[in-house]
């Protein structure tokens, strides 16, 4: 038998989908987004975009004193499923 020890993300793609019915938020229960760290922020945001993504919402940057400075921002893939692209840095 083959035990993981830690979580598993499993990404399919299907040839049949059904209609989304509604658009989706960052905070619907269930899955709602899923969060990638990542060296640039922006430079991953303009891949999303000339692949058929778009932002959702806005940049931000946000320093947690004791932890560090966040930059992230919101996305779109081109299926509509939300991305959040973030990076943590110490200062």
């Amino acid at each position: 038998r083959f035990f993981l020890s830690g979580p598993t993300l499993e990404i399919f793609e299907y040839n049949k989908i059904s209609p989304i019915n509604k658009k989706p938020l960052i905070n619907d229960p269930g899955f709602s987004h899923i969060a990638f760290h990542v060296n640039d922020v922006e430079e991953v945001l303009q891949n999303v975009i000339e692949n058929g993504g778009e932002p959702y919402g806005e940049l931000i940057e946000k320093e947690y004193e004791g932890v560090g400075l966040l930059k992230v921002i919101y996305a779109k893939d081109i299926e509509g499923n939300i991305i959040e692209i973030q990076n943590w840095r110490k200062k």
